[in-house]
């Protein structure tokens, strides 16, 4: 550390909390770790590293050692805390998904553009390694022109302790949790955005909890189709790979298949491996390395955002994009009817 490293506080003390606890700990450069707030555990995270733990909220973003707050808390509060993070001088970096809705996306970017403070929203797809291989592969040309874009995750059940907070409606509907993910990628690898969508939403009873599968199809303005298929009902062995993230993209020429741990090339000469990696497919492994990774690799593109006054690479509009595209989907399920965009 040095004293001119950018202070970070961290806003909740849940699973993403120890995941940004270690990365600035072990893989952000230009950056400390300097104070945990809200949560049951935020008081134990703070004395196991070290850190201040102020009371609230209101008390860690006064504090002068913190120039970057993480907000890591249930999605329903991104919005206040977001604001009164930026209103107090301090850049915002969001969990996804954003916000609840997109009216609340747009107060955050208007509270932080009147603050003149830096806003991003964590966007762990595109930081995966394998998906950062298929978007460089996309890139040059390895499969062609982009036509078709799969994201699948097929999950064998939904289990939750009673009264978790991320089965509360008011904390938006089970699509919105993961489809923040998979709308963002389909901008990405496109390069395109939205302009209408079809969608169904099931329960077949398997989970006790509203909207557990959910089927959405979108037309992109550059032509191409993308189809993003969650399901927390589906009986084993599993769908595909097994992991709960796979994608598929279709180009004019070739075909790329991934999940988090390997990633094939598919085209005229037959299938071959291009990457793998050890797996790391449980989502509740915080000290993981590559869980880690992941995080940082976001983190430290903020940090050095913030040090050379530049932009980040993932900013509050593109999150407030995958909140439109996802509640469109929503939407549609509810209405049986096709939503346009543009």
């Amino acid at each position: 550390m040095t004293p001119d490293d950018i202070g970070v506080g961290i806003l909740g003390s849940g699973n993403m909390a120890e995941v940004y606890i270690d990365a600035l700990a072990t893989q952000v450069r230009g950056a400390r770790l300097s104070a945990i707030a809200m949560g049951s555990r935020a008081a134990g995270l703070a004395a196991t590293h070290g850190v201040a733990a102020p009371p609230d909220a209101a008390a860690l973003v006064a504090r002068d050692d913190v120039q970057l707050v993480v907000i890591a808390t249930p999605h329903s509060t991104h919005e206040p805390l977001a604001v009164a993070v930026a209103r107090a001088g301090r850049h915002v970096y969001l969990e996804k998904p954003m916000a609840v809705d997109v009216a609340a996306c747009d107060r955050i970017i208007a509270a932080c553009g009147e603050a003149g403070v830096l806003l991003t929203v964590a966007k762990q797809t595109r930081h995966f390694e394998m998906t950062m291989h298929a978007r460089r592969l996309i890139d040059e040309g390895a499969i062609g022109e982009v036509r078709i874009v799969r994201a699948t995750s097929p999950l064998i059940g939904l289990e939750l302790p009673d009264g978790h907070w991320i089965a509360d409606p008011r904390e938006g509907d089970l699509f919105l949790d993961w489809g923040a993910h998979a709308c963002d990628a389909f901008r990405w690898f496109t390069g395109s955005e939205a302009i209408r969508v079809h969608a169904e939403v099931a329960d077949f009873g398997a989970t006790g909890h509203q909207g557990p599968t959910m089927m959405a199809q979108y037309r992109m303005a550059d032509g191409s189709i993308c189809q993003a298929f969650l399901s927390y009902e589906i009986p084993p062995p599993g769908l595909g790979s097994g992991s709960n993230t796979q994608y598929q993209v279709i180009g004019a020429r070739g075909i790329l298949e991934w999940d988090l741990d390997r990633i094939r090339l598919g085209d005229a000469s037959g299938w071959q491996v291009v990457d793998e990696q050890p797996t790391w497919t449980d989502p509740w492994q915080p000290h993981h390395p590559r869980r880690i990774g992941n995080t940082a690799r976001q983190v430290q593109a903020v940090v050095d955002a913030l040090r050379t006054g530049s932009t980040p690479p993932v900013s509050g509009e593109d999150g407030r994009a995958a909140i439109v595209m996802a509640s469109a989907a929503s939407r549609a399920a509810a209405t049986g009817m096709t939503v346009h965009l543009s």
